[in-house]
C-alpha cells in the first residue's frame, strides 16, 4: 500500500490533541472530500470514527427496545 498525503491533512496525534467540537469538525471536513481526495490518514481517522460512531448507534438502538 502507498501512502497518500492530502494538503493540509491533520496526523493522528495531531487529531489526537483536538477537543471534541474540533474532532467533529474536522470528521465533517473529511467526510464531505471525494474519496480520491482522503489522504491514508484521513482513511484511517475516517474509519476510527466509524466504528466508535456504529457503536454508540448499536448501543442506542439496544436501549432504545
Amino acid at each position: 500500500m502507498k501512502w497518500k498525503w492530502r494538503i493540509d491533512e491533520l496526523s493522528l496525534k495531531q487529531f489526537y490533541l483536538l477537543n471534541k467540537e474540533e474532532k467533529e469538525e474536522y470528521i465533517l471536513l473529511l467526510k464531505g472530500l471525494k474519496p480520491e481526495l482522503l489522504g491514508t490518514n484521513d482513511e484511517y481517522v475516517l474509519r476510527l470514527y466509524s466504528t466508535k460512531e456504529n457503536n454508540i448507534d448499536k448501543e442506542y438502538k439496544f436501549l432504545e427496545l
